[in-house]
């Protein structure tokens, strides 16, 4: 982690879809996600509370949640959309 970038600095809020205004926004987002209806392997995870406690998943359809953008630029490539 050294030698790569890393989002650093004071936040900044933006609604909409930033990729529009800055096709290399770097940094980590909060979005609604859609994914491909069939997917065998879905690669974005949450984490849920469940009676059991902690669980990690990797759901199909829209959610949201807080992704690293290199994690959403990967899901884009997939067919993943936000």
């Amino acid at each position: 982690m050294a030698n790569k970038p890393m989002p650093v600095g004071k936040p900044n809020y933006f609604e909409g879809n930033i990729r529009k205004y800055e096709p290399e926004a770097f940094g980590f987002f909060y979005c609604k996600i859609t994914s491909p209806e069939f997917l065998n392997h879905p690669i974005l995870q949450l984490h849920v509370k469940t009676k059991g406690g902690l669980r990690t998943m990797s759901p199909l359809g829209t959610f949201e949640g807080l992704f690293f953008s290199a994690e959403l630029d990967n899901a884009a490539k997939m067919g993943y959309s936000f």
